[in-house]
């Protein structure tokens, strides 16, 4: 179905490449210099429509050497190219890091076909047609797919036009109903669905596969464009013309897998942030903003440290910025490795923090040693910070640990038929509890030993804490009166 009849590619080559390159002045006033030598994306595409023709994406194609001027064949140029002249310089590049494209394209029919969303526009449906500040990117975390959009901005004349930038999404009064958009990514009518894709196992890498050119308010129509081939091998045979549109681009590592994972009892402003990197890692850049902040415009935190040892951290958490309760933040990382760094990884969904810090557990005990049938007593000193500023439950457990137990005395008469003792606190229980150690030959402990004391404080949401503490333990020696001598 996304066949194109090679047929119409039969043309006068020599005729269209040279009229390419003959700039009309209307566009040409948009900007006389684009750095063709900078852009790391070149070679040529395809319009399937007879009389569209080629579409170049750097002037490179046509000045190898790169000093603004045709030489022909002398500087191996293809034989079509001009042999003489100066050249307009443009290009097309792909961002390193972010992965975004800028800059502008050249078709001999319709002029420059535009990357940029300054002169563009915003697109007239999905994606990045929100507040990005890019139209096309490549997404290496979805098999290298190209996604997005480029505009014709020749269909933006004359009244959707400023001179320098189109003032609307919507076709000018000169364009025929054409928008001039064309999308990279996108399903079908009736099913399926097409794309620009590029293969990393080429040197240099190479796009594959088709975007579409047709009118994006009527989908029906093909529009001035149509069909936009990237690769002669886009539909898998090999055409009469060896063409592709290809990148220098060089890709450091992935970054993937974000999480976030939480100590809410030590921090529970912050949780800590998760991720891999599929290389060795040696830096790192976290962002974290407002879950407003869709583009990252106004990072609350901005952190990269590229002095880590080998492989370490791929994990973070934030202490120079302070959230807010009950708030929804967004954050994303990208890391690096010895390639270079990755594209930023956004996690989907980020992170939430509670309605208030969560209780401070703590609790003190008389004496510090406790001794054989002695009483001690347990005082609650834990702090909460729910609406009322009141902990609401606390549940005292006392573990035997080496040696002995504790046991809850009633009456002055403990009991010791278990090995782990828990009283499940009540209100009463915040002004202390009274417990008693009685060890217990039978089952093997010995006179000295230690007990884990343990006291979870809950306030009314529930959120809960604990604090734990190991304490000594010893017998006194025991004696029976004996006759004198």
């Amino acid at each position: 179905m996304f066949k194109f009849n090679k047929k119409i590619i039969i043309i006068s080559l020599v005729g269209i490449l040279i009229s390419g390159f003959l700039v009309w002045d209307y566009f040409n006033r948009i900007e006389k210099v684009r750095a063709g030598t900078s852009q790391n994306v070149s070679g040529w595409a395809w319009a399937e429509l007879a009389g569209r023709g080629w579409i170049s994406f750097n002037s490179t194609n046509c000045d190898v050497n790169g000093n603004g001027t045709y030489e022909g064949t002398s500087e191996g140029a293809p034989a079509a190219c001009p042999s003489s002249g100066t050249v307009y310089s443009y290009g097309v590049n792909i961002d390193p890091t972010s992965y975004e494209l800028s800059g502008q394209a050249w078709s001999e029919n319709l002029g420059w076909i535009s990357f940029n969303r300054s002169e563009t526009g915003t697109p007239p449906d999905i994606p990045y047609n929100g507040t990005e500040t890019y139209i096309a990117k490549l997404d290496t975390t979805d098999n290298y797919k190209l996604k997005g959009w480029a505009r014709a901005l020749t269909a933006c004349k004359d009244n959707n036009w400023s001179g320098t930038a189109c003032t609307a999404s919507t076709a000018g009064d000169k364009a025929g109903g054409w928008d001039g958009w064309i999308k990279l990514t996108g399903d079908v009518q009736g099913g399926g669905t097409y794309g620009v894709t590029l293969n990393t196992t080429t040197t240099p890498k190479e796009f594959t596969g088709w975007a579409w050119g047709g009118n994006s308010a009527d989908p029906s129509t093909k529009g001035v464009i149509g069909w936009l081939a990237f690769n002669d091998n886009s539909d898998g045979t090999t055409g009469p013309y060896d063409y592709q549109v290809t990148t220098t681009l060089t890709f450091g590592p992935t970054c993937s897998n974000t999480s976030e994972s939480w100590n809410y009892c030590d921090d529970s402003h912050q949780p800590w942030l998760n991720w891999s990197c599929s290389e060795t890692q040696t830096g790192r850049q976290i962002q974290i903003t407002s879950w407003a902040d869709s583009n990252f415009v106004s990072p609350l935190v901005d952190y990269t440290d590229t002095s880590l040892e080998t492989g370490s951290l791929t994990f973070y958490h934030n202490t120079s910025y302070t959230t807010s309760w009950n708030t929804s933040y967004r954050w994303r990382v990208k890391c690096q490795s010895s390639t270079g760094w990755s594209g930023w990884a956004t996690d989907s969904d980020g992170f939430t923090t509670p309605l208030n810090a969560y209780p401070s557990a703590n609790f003190t005990y008389s004496p510090t040693t406790i001794r054989t049938n002695e009483f001690a007593q347990f005082q609650d000193t834990s702090t909460c910070s729910d609406s009322d500023n009141t902990c609401n439950s606390w549940n005292w457990t006392f573990e035997k640990a080496t040696t002995c137990c504790l046991c809850e005395c009633a009456d002055d008469a403990c009991l010791d038929s278990s090995d782990t003792c828990t009283k499940q606190g009540t209100s009463g229980d915040k002004i202390g509890v009274k417990w008693k150690y009685y060890p217990t030959t039978a089952r093997g402990y010995t006179t000295t030993g230690k007990v884990r004391v343990t006291l979870q404080a809950c306030d009314v949401n529930p959120y809960c804490c604990s604090k734990t503490y190991d304490i000594t333990t010893i017998r006194y020696p025991s004696w029976k009166e004996i006759t004198p001598w």
